[in-house]
């Protein structure tokens, strides 16, 4: 409950400071309410990267108002970006909301050029829960196989102190906190590998580049991040690495888009890297 409260404020944070910002175009991307998203910056555009960003909120709270200032790191870097929606537990769990993010993916393949972006040039970025859901569609053809899509039609994968990269590990975390054996059975079912990102990594997949951000306080989060550069390193996939310091697990996204952001300078260089600019 303490989490819900405190996502509760953020969400009213996130609505109060976006006031100001042009308002997002809303689009629907399948036939749950909860299949939507927003697109930011499509003025003046053409054939700009296009960044999905996946917001967390522990499975069940997220929300695309959480775009906080990352519409202002997009305006900077030229970038038309996507903040989406997806359904959420208990009606639905983690392969849902994989292929959620999947099928927004498949939908700015369709649409982005639309709206100004290039649809060969998609990054998928994702924070908390959402790094563990964009992580698991990088690493795994399952999701985007569905919509007809491979892994390689994603130019890089961007995780903001994600979670659940060894999804054992964060039941055991989800345990501690809530002191229920079953505090997790409702996200990740019983076979819990599945949704493991540091499980599902293979060689020769085509998995896209990724670039793992992550605050250097959390110790069960560096440890899923190290069980994550094990495998792609094993796999000899293409990444990159950084702690984020004097930050945290929220500011880390809240802050993205401010001009003094390490996360957005990464970011951007990275997307700037994989998408030839």
């Amino acid at each position: 409950m303490a989490f819900r409260r405190f996502a509760a404020a953020l969400i009213g944070l996130v609505l109060w400071t976006g006031a100001a910002e042009a308002a997002p175009q809303t689009h629907a991307y399948g036939e749950d309410p909860r299949q939507t998203l927003d697109i930011y910056g499509d003025d003046d555009l053409t054939d700009a990267p296009v960044l999905l960003h996946v917001p967390g909120g522990g499975w069940a709270n997220q929300d695309k108002a959480m775009a906080w200032s990352i519409p202002r790191f997009a305006g900077r870097e030229d970038i038309l970006l996507a903040v989406m929606d997806y359904r959420a537990p208990p009606d639905f769990d983690a392969a849902d909301q994989a292929q959620d993010v999947a099928m927004a993916v498949a939908w700015l393949k369709a649409n982005a050029a639309a709206h100004g972006g290039d649809p060969g040039r998609i990054f998928v970025m994702g924070h908390s829960a959402g790094g563990h859901l964009a992580a698991l569609i990088g690493v795994d053809p399952f999701y985007l196989e569905a919509q007809g899509l491979n892994l390689s039609d994603l130019a890089g994968v961007i995780l903001l102190d994600g979670a659940a990269y060894d999804a054992a590990l964060q039941a055991d975390y989800l345990k501690s906190v809530y002191g229920s054996e079953n505090a997790s059975a409702h996200i990740f079912g019983p076979d819990i590998s599945v949704f493991t990102p540091a499980d599902r990594v293979r060689p020769d997949m085509g998995t896209p580049p990724f670039l793992i951000l992550y605050v250097s306080q959390r110790g069960y989060g560096i440890r899923q991040v190290h069980a994550l550069e094990a495998a792609f390193d094993a796999a000899r996939v293409d990444y990159e690495t950084a702690a984020v310091r004097d930050s945290d697990h929220v500011r880390i996204a809240y802050e993205f888009g401010e001009p003094g952001s390490p996360a957005g300078r990464a970011a951007a260089r990275f997307i700037r890297k994989h998408s030839g600019r």
